[in-house]
């Protein structure tokens, strides 16, 4: 029912890293620098970043490739590393992988809210790096699904792309919020015009009646007026705007008990684009620009607003329990020098070496409390970072034959993608246009330490909830 081409490629992974402790006090106490530090996300993956954003992404497919059979199936960073392959392999014209990596990875992942999920979820899948497999985050979820749906037309599977779009329903009712679930015009206008192709006019027209209501032009994607004559095919330009924004280690300030303390959170930061916008033209005929429908990436960074204070109370709590243990060892490890004393003979000499190994024992402890709370630790830097931060489309309907469709790209180098296909009666033809393709390599912003005053009150709640 119609075939599809894309315009895109790319994909990358890290390796994981893992610490460990020696068992004495004194192996404790060297132990727990190392805790202060990871490579970034972003770091493991800058070879692969590189060739997909330098219009490369069969070199970006290939490395990807490379480490996730590295790290195995059952690897941490596995997960992952499916969804960043996906999103090359989509990207570099192989739609069909991409769908498999997809549909492997909504199968296999597991989910996790940094929102609403306890205290110890959030410090075993957000403050632990490579400690456990990667978890998606809600609009990873979502977007698991309606990439699925890109993916399924692209390929020309009409029967999989219904699937994939009433997965999709069910997601975005399921999983998100009221007002996240209505903000997400792309996922539902994708899954209506699938719905409506597949011959589901009721289940269609609800899906067009949720996106419209939150502010869908209906000749974005929703049924345009009828064409006369043989059966109308449709076209429909997908437009994958910029880079999604992706996790970045922060060290934030918290004033606490009269001290000042220091612990990191995986924190989002948006990434530069020079996109400004995009305009169609159908066989020499400019047919208008494509309309936004989805800013994930603002999405994303409203969340992070609610994240925040829940993963600055979860660190806190890590890092507290670290200095607690750190100290109860201490304390036992001076009783026993206290004891060793006592055994002894009471003379000077003696009374003096105890209360010597007492105090450097003392200074161990406290060393190792200001090392565990006192200094930030490390967080997990992972997401999905091939993603858009912006998608748009545009529904053309169009008699069957060939059509030539050009979209010009504005911004800072102004391009122009353009692509013949061949619509059959009835028929439904992708052109999937991937903007970061373009874009170049630039390094994220480094993101500066946060004092973390204006979130107190609520980091005081989620301390008290959890």
């Amino acid at each position: 029912m119609g075939g599809a081409a894309s315009t895109t490629a790319g994909r990358p992974k890290g390796a994981s890293r893992r610490h460990t402790a020696g068992r004495g006090l004194w192996a404790l106490a060297l132990a727990l620098p190392s805790l202060t530090g990871c490579a970034n996300y972003d770091e493991r993956l800058r070879e692969v970043h590189t060739a997909f954003y330098g219009g490369q992404p069969g070199t970006a497919v290939t490395r990807l490739a490379e480490m996730l059979d590295d790290e195995g199936d059952d690897g941490v960073d596995a997960p992952v590393l499916r969804l960043e392959l996906a999103m090359a392999s989509q990207a570099a014209g192989d739609p069909v992988r991409a769908a498999e990596l997809l549909k492997e990875s909504a199968d296999d992942i597991d989910v996790i809210d940094y929102t609403t999920d306890p205290q110890s979820k959030l410090i075993a899948f957000a403050l632990r790096p490579g400690s456990n497999p990667y978890r998606a985050t809600p609009p990873e979820w979502v977007m698991i699904h309606t990439e699925n749906v890109v993916n399924q037309l692209l390929a020309g599977d009409m029967a999989s792309a219904e699937v994939e779009a009433r997965r999709t329903i069910g997601v975005l009712t399921a999983s998100m919020d009221e007002m996240e679930r209505y903000s997400n015009k792309f996922s539902w206008g994708l899954a209506g015009l699938v719905l409506e192709r597949s011959g589901d006019w009721s289940a269609a027209s609800d899906a067009y009646r949720f996106a419209e209501g939150s502010g869908l032009e209906s000749s974005a994607i929703a049924a345009g007026p009828t064409l006369p004559g043989e059966a109308a095919g449709t076209i429909l330009v997908v437009l994958q705007a910029g880079k999604v924004p992706m996790r970045r280690e922060q060290m934030i300030v918290v004033p606490w008990g009269g001290r000042i303390f220091r612990v990191n959170i995986p924190a989002l930061v948006r990434r530069p684009s020079s996109f400004e916008g995009a305009s169609v033209a159908l066989d020499g005929d400019a047919r208008g620009d494509v309309p936004m429908l989805y800013d994930l990436g603002a999405h994303t960074l409203l969340r992070f607003d609610d994240e925040r204070p829940r993963l600055i109370a979860a660190a806190i709590v890590q890092a507290g329990a670290s200095a607690i243990a750190s100290a109860a060892l201490g304390k036992a490890a001076e009783e026993a020098v206290k004891r060793s004393g006592d055994d002894k003979k009471k003379n000077k000499q003696d009374d003096e070496l105890a209360k010597a190994g007492a105090a450097a024992v003392g200074n161990i402890v406290a060393s190792a409390f200001d090392l565990a709370f006192g200094e930030a630790q490390g967080t997990d830097t992972r997401s999905w970072t091939l993603l858009p931060d912006r998608l748009g489309a545009l529904r053309l309907d169009v008699p069957p034959g060939k059509h030539t469709v050009s979209v010009l790209l504005r911004g800072a180098v102004p391009r122009t993608v353009g692509q013949t296909v061949d619509v059959k009666p009835g028929g439904l033809v992708v052109v999937n246009v991937v903007t970061a393709l373009q874009g170049g390599y630039s390094e994220p912003p480094e993101l500066p330490p946060a004092d973390a005053a204006p979130w107190m009150t609520e980091i005081g709640l989620a301390m008290d909830v959890n």
